[in-house]
């Protein structure tokens, strides 16, 4: 069944046409990354014996973050060695990789990171083991944090 929508935007017609009757999908929700990052079951470990990966697979590790006072560190998800793929960070999803344009590695913003323990999900599409994969603390390019006071000219 064919249908034949007439709408306006401002003072222009728009004709939409619709071919059969589709199942509108709702229920839509965003998830933290693939399955509950808490749950510590579903995941092995992987050892320097396992070469290849079978296929696409995700895998999950942990970090922690040593907060220096007054001296704020750049974060980023280096994914060296890995094919084609996404990265999560506490649930929030840093984007894919590789990107298309030469970056260091996928920016971690401050605020997604505990002090203790955090963790992060990579998907990988190709099957590569994340045995190269790291945390990097930018020292250099970082930010110190000092409170500047207002000079009167």
């Amino acid at each position: 069944m064919n249908k034949r929508i007439v709408l306006f935007f401002g003072d222009q017609q728009v004709i939409l046409h619709t071919i059969g009757v589709a199942t509108a999908v709702t229920g839509w929700a965003m998830k933290g990354g693939p399955g509950n990052a808490a749950e510590p079951t579903g995941r092995k470990k992987l050892t320097g014996k396992v070469t290849v990966a079978a296929g696409p697979d995700f895998y999950r590790s942990a970090f922690k973050v040593d907060k220096v006072a007054g001296h704020t560190n750049i974060w980023r998800v280096d994914p060296k060695g890995m094919g084609h793929g996404s990265i999560w960070v506490n649930g929030h999803n840093l984007g894919r990789y590789p990107e298309k344009i030469a970056v260091a590695g996928l920016y971690i913003p401050e605020c997604w990171l505990n002090i203790r323990n955090n963790q992060f999900v990579i998907y990988d599409e190709d099957g590569r083991l994340p045995m190269t994969v790291r945390v990097i603390a930018e020292p250099t390019p970082g930010r110190i944090i000092q409170t500047l006071s207002a000079q009167t000219q």
